[in-house]
């Protein structure tokens, strides 16, 4: 009936949102009711709606997405791809790492940085790597907070420069552990 991994105690906070800024009772929000028609919700309405959903869930709601809303159901599906994303985005929070790229032969004393593992600092990384040319190293120390899967999705992240003569290291910092 709901969009799938949308569990009920969702969907009712769903529901009470929509119910309380439409004026309806919770009862009339079936799947199949139609927000324009039945519910004679117009483009404000459910942009208010959306401002009300993302505030509730701490999400986006994609324009996009909320152009091809025209049922309850609809929403729902809207509401569950932001969460999916926001998800996502949190799991995938980039990562702090000192970085240095030291030339071939070690001598020159190389680059270092430091920041978040952003993807522009993952290409200004990788630029330096491929500049620094064959032989050379990259090394990262990440906090030795970072769990399994951040080590390991950094190293495949920088794995690929060993192909183009680049050895690569990533390691959790072992002075703060």
């Amino acid at each position: 009936m709901w969009p799938a991994r949308f569990s009920n105690a969702i969907e009712s906070r769903v529901r009470g949102i929509v119910a309380e800024h439409l004026g309806v009772g919770p009862e009339e929000l079936r799947p199949d009711v139609s927000l324009a028609d039945d519910l004679a919700v117009d483009s404000l309405d459910l942009i208010d709606l959306a401002l009300a959903l993302e505030a509730e869930w701490g999400v986006v709601l994609r324009r996009r997405a909320l152009e091809s809303v025209r049922t309850y159901g609809d929403l729902l599906v809207a509401v569950a791809a932001a969460r999916r994303r926001a998800a996502r985005r949190a799991r995938g929070a980039p990562i702090f790492a000192r970085a240095r790229v030291v030339p071939a032969g070690g001598n020159g004393g190389g680059l270092e940085r430091a920041g978040e593992l952003t993807p522009y600092e993952i290409q200004l990384l990788v630029a330096d790597a491929l500049r620094a040319g064959p032989g050379a190293r990259l090394e990262m120390e990440l906090p030795a907070s970072t769990d399994d899967a951040g080590l390991a999705t950094t190293r495949k992240r920088f794995a690929w420069l060993v192909g183009r003569g680049v050895a690569v290291s990533v390691r959790r910092d072992q002075r703060a552990a």
